[in-house]
């Protein structure tokens, strides 16, 4: 798939926990996961590479999050 996306997953590296995956032509960019003071966290992955995410797109997946998270 082009372009931005976010899908619910499940992260192995936190207990299997709920996580919103944002990928970028499908490749991983970032998660969206709940942090250990209950508040939403995004963590981003190392790379070289800069990303831009579209700030507009981002606050809707954001509230998305914080209501069906977890």
């Amino acid at each position: 798939m082009k372009g931005w996306d976010a899908d619910v997953t499940t992260d192995p590296r936190f207990g299997d926990a709920l996580c919103v995956e944002l990928t970028e032509n499908g490749e991983p960019r970032a998660t969206v996961r709940r942090g250990s003071d209950s508040g939403l966290v995004m963590e981003v992955f190392h790379s070289k590479k800069s990303y831009e995410i579209p700030a507009e797109w981002l606050v809707g997946i954001l509230s998305k999050a914080d209501r069906e998270l977890p």
